[in-house]
């Protein structure tokens, strides 16, 4: 399990168990994302710029001088929002090819499923697909959603006490 401690914001690993809690970094550390054979976060400390680790926690590496807001790594990508301003990007794992997927949206969440970037903004839950960049608003919510998440068959978020979920086709 890969954590941001709150404490002193760092990242952690630790068993299931609840045995072996090591500190991976000194840095604090933002929109982890355990994938393949090691960890994409968010370094607070080096202005939200997209970094890289090892899941031993050797090997960590900045990815790019992009500020990645709201990070989430699939299919062979980093899908964030900018930091300073508004949009939707994907850049390779390398930090190369970064490509706009939409330059007017300010996502609060944000999360990629089967070629589709899953976003929330105010309270209102967008689909953007990643190739024809055709943005369709998905659901209205009560307040602010405060999560979302991949379900088998969809999509689910979470807002006011309650959970919602989007199924797609």
């Amino acid at each position: 399990v890969y954590y941001k401690n709150l404490n002193d914001g760092s990242l952690y690993s630790i068993s299931i168990d609840g045995t072996g809690k090591k500190q991976l970094t000194t840095n604090e550390a933002g929109a982890i994302n355990a994938f393949e054979s090691g960890i994409y976060f968010m370094n607070i400390t080096d202005g939200f710029k997209p970094y890289f680790i090892n899941l031993d926690g050797s090997g960590m590496k900045k990815i790019s001088e992009e500020e990645a807001w709201r990070m989430n790594v699939s299919a062979g990508y980093i899908y964030y929002a900018g930091f300073s301003g508004a949009g939707i990007y994907r850049m390779k794992l390398d930090g190369s090819g970064v490509e706009a997927l939409s330059a007017s949206a300010n996502p609060d969440l944000l999360l990629y499923r089967d070629g589709y970037v899953y976003y929330s903004e105010g309270m209102i839950v967008y689909s953007l697909n990643v190739n024809t960049k055709e943005v369709t608003a998905l659901a209205s919510s009560d307040s602010y959603p405060a999560s979302l998440g991949i379900l088998n068959n969809g999509i689910s978020y979470s807002d006011a006490g309650k959970f919602t979920a989007i199924f797609l086709n």
